[in-house]
Parts: structure tokens; C-alpha cells; sequence
């Protein structure tokens, strides 16, 4: 933590993040349309999802936290693509890893080719 976070009283002095402060990355492709997510999810979207988790369970806390990551443009376009199984849980568990990392502090990007595409087939190792 950084020491000048704390007053000289030993109060932590917070500063919230504005939407123009927020760099994106791609976050998944479909049907050769790119869709973006916060390089770093905020703190807040962290404790939300906690909180989400603690009272819904898992499942729920990541459909709201991928539905406000990449927008209703990008959820609807999931909705509408009729994903198979693998590809949707491989999608949620890299959205879960990307948002645990803004609550460590660490944001980790999958590596490529790690997870299926769009149209659910899965890349192999190989």
C-alpha cells in the first residue's frame, strides 16, 4: 500500500476512477466483431461480484459481472450465439480469473489460444 494514500491521521484517502480512465483490451471475437473488457476491472466491479457470490452463489455473480464488463451489446451478442457447453463455461471461468484479479491486485490475460472460439471449438495444445 502506499504511504501516501494515508493522511497524517491514518485515514486512507480514496479517489474514485472516472470511465475515461478505464483502458480496455479484447476481450472475445464473433462473427468478426471484437468485444472489450477493462484491462483491470475496478475494485468496485470486485466487491460487487464478492458480494453477488456471498448472496446468489458463483454462477450468477459472473453472468452480472460479464453482463457489466462487456456491455449489453456484447451480452446480447452472446445471448444470440448459442455458445456449446465448453466454450461457455471456458468463457465465464477466464471472465471469473480476470475479475479475482482486480480483488489480488493481479490481473492475468489468458494466454492465447487457451480457450474455444466462438463457434465452440475448442483450440488444441497440441
Amino acid at each position: 500500500m502506499s504511504d501516501s494514500l494515508i493522511t497524517d491521521e491514518g485515514i486512507v484517502r480514496l479517489t474514485s476512477r472516472t470511465a475515461g480512465d478505464v483502458e480496455m483490451v479484447p476481450f472475445f471475437e464473433l462473427d468478426g466483431k471484437t468485444h472489450s473488457i477493462p484491462a483491470a476491472p475496478s475494485s468496485s466491479m470486485a466487491l460487487r461480484y464478492l458480494r453477488n457470490v456471498r448472496h446468489y452463489g458463483q454462477e450468477i455473480a459472473v453472468a452480472e459481472a460479464l453482463e457489466e464488463l462487456i456491455g449489453t451489446e456484447g451480452y446480447d451478442a452472446l445471448c444470440a450465439a448459442d455458445l456449446d457447453a465448453d466454450t461457455f463455461t471456458t468463457l465465464m471461468a477466464v471472465l471469473e480469473r480476470h475479475i479475482l484479479g482486480a480483488v489480488e491486485g493481479k490481473v492475468q490475460r489468458p494466454p492465447s489460444g487457451s480457450h474455444g472460439s466462438a463457434n465452440g471449438s475448442a483450440k488444441s495444445a497440441g
